[in-house]
């Protein structure tokens, strides 16, 4: 984000909530990390898929967010 739109770190936190504000009720906000990201207030896990890239790489994880009503 610093080096393409000259912004600070991305906050996670700061993130997801903004997501969850302007995604319709019962629509879904998708993570995709290296990691498993927590569930953004307001939300349910829906689906969490393991990717996995190449041999020695880190696998990625998408964890798939449902909007509460």
């Amino acid at each position: 984000s610093k080096s393409m739109y000259g912004t600070g770190k991305i906050k996670y936190k700061d993130f997801s909530k903004e997501a969850v504000r302007v995604c319709k009720p019962h629509g879904f906000v998708v993570s995709y990390h290296w990691a498993m990201t927590p569930r953004p207030a307001g939300t349910s896990y829906h689906k969490r898929i393991f990717i996995g890239t190449r041999i020695w790489h880190k696998p990625r994880v998408a964890c798939i967010f449902k909007k509460d009503a």
